[in-house]
């Protein structure tokens, strides 16, 4: 091999190979340094401050299970997000299954399709469906604190229930007002809503949720965080609304949530404490 070729040779690796070490450093660098830049204008694959001060603050070791299907932008975005949660936290464990490539492990935690997330953490644990940040930060919460409160709903007086999910049908074309139909033709939806909603929300945030009968004695509200009088059709008796006003004036909070042209019993408390109430 002649000098002029090695020299040739030695000009050509040089680069290569000087290239190939400032990767090989680069990336070292980048695994020891976790971070992520957002070029989005609107910073949309940034946490905001609340979420950077909720994992953060984190004392308590919580694993998080996600399933998800390698096949979805969606759930492939949401698990970006969960490893960034988990590079911020020291004591976030995370770790991702497609169900359909690792079955057993889908298995183990009853999970049947992609798209599901298992917070746990002593004991606790939390399941979500709906996968966003908002669900996840709630979830943090929830299995890394005692409980937030308890919200105790009044009974018997046909309140909105929060243990069950009210629902109806209607039917949308243009003579409705709004139209979802195909093909102009009517449309029978079923809609599903109602207090049960909230209850969900509420224990997500770590609130339990109970009912109390404010005629079960004296102390009914023992214990509530809040006690929520949800769109009563029946009225309050005196008994009941000295139950309120005792509960309020020792320290407890009320939420009231009544309904125009249903006479509720509560007006007189609620104008002890400035509140008028209309029935019109």
């Amino acid at each position: 091999m002649s000098v002029r070729f090695k020299k040739r040779a030695r000009l050509i690796l040089l680069p290569l190979v000087s290239v190939l070490i400032f990767t090989v450093a680069l990336n070292f660098w980048a695994h020891q340094n976790p971070a992520r830049i957002d070029l989005t204008s609107g910073h949309v694959y940034t946490p905001d401050s609340n979420a950077l001060a909720v994992v953060g603050g984190l004392t308590k070791a919580i694993n998080i299970t996600f399933f998800y299907d390698v096949r979805s932008r969606a759930m492939q975005d949401a698990r970006y997000l969960l490893e960034y949660y988990a590079q911020l936290s020291p004591f976030i464990n995370l770790s991702a299954h497609d169900p359909v490539l690792e079955p057993a492990i889908a298995e183990l935690h009853q999970v049947k399709f992609a798209g599901a997330a298992i917070f746990e953490s002593d004991g606790r644990r939390v399941r979500l469906e709906q996968l966003d940040e908002v669900q996840f930060l709630n979830a943090l919460i929830r299995v890394s604190s005692d409980a937030a409160g308890l919200v105790c709903f009044t009974d018997g007086h046909i309140e909105s229930n929060p243990f069950s999910f009210q629902s109806h049908d209607h039917i949308e074309n243009e003579d409705h007002g709004h139209d979802h139909s195909f093909g102009g033709r009517p449309l029978t939806l079923h809609e599903r809503h109602g207090m049960g909603m909230a209850k969900n929300a509420l224990e997500t945030m770590g609130y339990k949720v109970e009912q109390r009968l404010l005629l079960g004695g004296p102390n009914a509200l023992a214990g509530c965080s809040v006690a929520v009088v949800a769109s009563p059709q029946a009225a309050f008796s005196e008994r009941e609304g000295a139950q309120l006003d005792t509960y309020l004036r020792n320290g407890g909070h009320g939420l009231f949530m009544l309904e125009p042209f249903i006479e509720s019993g509560l007006d007189e408390l609620l104008e002890t404490y400035g509140i008028a109430v209309s029935l019109n």
